[in-house]
């Protein structure tokens, strides 16, 4: 009779382990999630639309993160460097 009692507590003592264990995985699941504030995206008075980089600025500014480095992403160029362009004349 005993074994039959302590068996049946050692499995709902294991089942409340394990679903505490699947409730913090979900709420850090959760708390990962959850909205982050926003900042808005100062735009420079000289260009007439933002770029990516702007964007991430502002994003990393607000508190998210950013998992790719902002010069490196893409192949984005600074501002400072000239873009290598060719122009292709078209015969009349």
């Amino acid at each position: 009779m005993f074994r039959k009692v302590e068996k049946s507590l050692d499995l709902k003592d294991f089942e409340i382990t394990t679903l505490r264990q699947k409730i913090e995985v979900l709420e850090a699941k959760v708390e990962r999630l959850k909205l982050t504030k926003r900042k808005k995206v100062v735009l420079d008075p000289n260009v007439r639309f933002v770029t990516i980089v702007d964007i991430w600025k502002a994003q990393r500014d607000a508190g998210r993160e950013i998992e790719e480095d902002l010069e490196a992403s893409e192949g984005l160029k600074s501002d400072s460097e000239p873009e290598d362009c060719i122009f292709v004349g078209v015969g009349s």
